[in-house]
C-alpha cells in the first residue's frame, strides 16, 4: 500500500487518465477518485469490498478509501482523480457518511454526454468537467445506499503519510512521529490503525521493500549497502522482512530478475 501525496493536495484539482487493461496496487488519496468504464470489466476493491464495474458502469472512490484496480482480461477504464471543489454540495451531504458500495450503472444520458464532451479529458473547459462529476456523484447517491462511517481525519491522515513518505528510510517511531504532528501516540495508532487498517510498522516495512527492490533492480549495490540505503537496521532483518513482504528472499529476487 502507498500513499499518493500528489493526488492529495491543491484545490480545482482535475486529473482524467484513460487506461487499458487497467491494474493498479492497493493505495490512497485525499482526493477523491470517479471511474467509468468504456470496454470490458475491471475489479475495484475498496478496503476489503471488491466489485466487478462492466462497460457502461461508473464508479466513485472517496477520499482517503484504500482501492485498487486489477483487470482479468481485457478493459478500457477512464479514471478521473479530483478535489471535492467540483461537487461541493455532493461532498457536504455525505460528510461523515459513505456507500455501502462504489459500483453503480451510468444511464445512457450520462454515457452520451462523456463522449459529446469530449471524454473530459481538458482541463481548461472547467464547466464539462464539473457537470460531468456532478453527474456521476448525482447517480452516486441515486444509486447506492448512504450510511455512517466516512472518515473526517483527512487533513491529519494526509500529515501522517507525508511524514512516512518523508522518513522511512530513517528509525521511525510512533512516538517520534506523534511528536512531531503533535498528538498523543496511542491517539495517532488508533487513529491510523481504524483508517488505513494497518499499523505503523507493516506500512513502513512496506515502504522501504519498495524502495529496496527499486535499489536491486537499479543499481549495483550489494545486500549490506541496500538494506542500510532503505532504513534496514541489519541483513538479517532486511531479509527476514521482504521474505514476509514478497514470497522471496532478495537474493531470490536479485537471480529472478537478472535472469
Amino acid at each position: 500500500m502507498f500513499y499518493q501525496s500528489h493526488n492529495s493536495i491543491g484545490s480545482d484539482y482535475f486529473n482524467p487518465i484513460i487506461y487499458e487493461d487497467f491494474f493498479f496496487f492497493p493505495h490512497l488519496h485525499r482526493h477523491c477518485e470517479a471511474v467509468l468504464v468504456l470496454e470490458g470489466e475491471v475489479s475495484i476493491t475498496v478496503g476489503s469490498r471488491t466489485e466487478v464495474a462492466k462497460k457502461g458502469d461508473g464508479a466513485i472512490i472517496l477520499g482517503n478509501q484504500l482501492h485498487s484496480f486489477s483487470t482479468e482480461r481485457s478493459s478500457k477504464v477512464w479514471v478521473c482523480v479530483f478535489s471535492e471543489d467540483h461537487a461541493g454540495s455532493f461532498f457536504k451531504g455525505i460528510l461523515g457518511k459513505q456507500g455501502v458500495r462504489s459500483v453503480f450503472h451510468c444511464p445512457q444520458e450520462v454515457i452520451s454526454y462523456f463522449f459529446y464532451s469530449g471524454y473530459c479529458m481538458s482541463e481548461t473547459d472547467a464547466c464539462a468537467r464539473k457537470a460531468f462529476i456532478y453527474m456521476l456523484c448525482s447517480e452516486y447517491m441515486k444509486q447506492i445506499p448512504i450510511v455512517s462511517g466516512g472518515s473526517n481525519g483527512g487533513a491529519l491522515l494526509h500529515r501522517i503519510m507525508t511524514y512516512i513518505s518523508e522518513h522511512y528510510r530513517e528509525d521511525i517511531t510512533l512516538t517520534g512521529m506523534a511528536t512531531e504532528l503533535g498528538y498523543e501516540p496511542h491517539y495517532l495508532s488508533r487513529f491510523f490503525h481504524k483508517t488505513v487498517n494497518l499499523n505503523l510498522k507493516k506500512l513502513v516495512n512496506q515502504y522501504r521493500v519498495s524502495y529496496a527492490t527499486q535499489l536491486l533492480c537499479e543499481t549495483d549495490m550489494d545486500m549490506t549497502t541496500v538494506a542500510a540505503e532503505s532504513g534496514f537496521q541489519s541483513v538479517r532483518n532486511f531479509n527476514r522482512v521482504f521474505l514476509a513482504e514478497t514470497g522471496r528472499a532478495p537474493g531470490e529476487f536479485l537471480r529472478e530478475k537478472r535472469g
